[in-house]
């Protein structure tokens, strides 16, 4: 809640016994790395390894996010 880039985080079930998932906005790769060195400093007791996956936005996006694509199913 600290954290106003992370947009959604919750406990997980995965392969390799990955068990949270945490989806996060950078402005740019330097930010992104800041925010995984203090992660990783403030939970070194607690993260034995972890997987990123990187995505920019500026690529070729299939669908947009937005929850407006659920307040429609909502809607209807």
């Amino acid at each position: 809640m600290t954290r106003p880039n992370v947009i959604f985080s919750a406990r997980a079930e995965g392969m390799g016994g990955r068990n949270v998932v945490v989806i996060s906005l950078h402005r740019d790769y330097p930010s992104y790395a800041d925010f995984i060195g203090n992660i990783m400093k403030e939970y070194a007791d607690d993260i034995e390894t972890y997987d990123t996956l990187l995505v920019s936005l500026k690529g070729r996006v299939a669908k947009p996010l937005s929850l407006s694509y659920l307040a429609e199913l909502l809607s209807e």
